[in-house]
C-alpha cells in the first residue's frame, strides 16, 4: 500500500472518531439538559417556603383583604393566626371577628411558625 493511501486512511479514521465524538458529547449535553429539567420539574411542586435557589427573595406579602380571607378560612386551615400581635385560635368563628383591627388598605408579611416535626402550627401576619 503507498505512503498516501495509508495517510488518506489515517486521516479517514481520525476524522471519523473526531466525529464520534463530537456526536457523543452532543448527546451527553442533552441527557444532562433533560436531566435538569426533570429536577426543576420536581422542585417545582413544593412549598413557597421551600426556594429552589440559593438567592434572597422579598418576604413573602399579603393585602389586609387577603389577611381577612386567611381569617375567615381558619377553621379549615386548622391553624392559629396572628395578626401585629393579635392571636386568633383555630376556633374563631368568622362572625365573632373584630375586623377593625386589621387595616384592609395595608400589606403584611407573613411568617410561619412550626413545631419540631415541621407541622405548621401558626401563621404571624405583620404589617409592612
Amino acid at each position: 500500500m503507498s505512503e498516501t493511501t495509508q495517510r488518506m486512511l489515517l486521516l479517514s479514521v481520525a476524522l471519523s472518531l473526531f466525529i464520534t465524538a463530537c456526536v457523543y458529547t452532543l448527546h451527553l449535553g442533552s441527557q444532562m439538559d433533560r436531566a435538569l429539567l426533570v429536577v426543576r420539574d420536581n422542585n417545582y411542586g413544593q412549598k413557597r417556603s421551600v426556594q429552589s435557589t440559593i438567592e434572597m427573595t422579598d418576604p413573602e406579602t399579603y393585602s389586609g383583604a387577603q389577611v381577612l380571607q386567611s381569617i375567615a378560612q381558619i377553621k379549615e386551615n386548622g391553624v392559629a393566626i396572628k395578626v401585629d400581635g393579635h392571636i386568633f385560635p383555630e376556633t374563631t368563628d368568622i362572625n365573632d371577628v373584630d375586623v377593625s383591627l386589621l387595616d384592609l388598605t395595608k400589606n403584611y408579611i407573613v411568617s410561619y411558625i412550626r413545631n419540631g416535626s415541621g407541622k405548621l402550627i401558626q401563621i404571624v401576619f405583620n404589617k409592612r
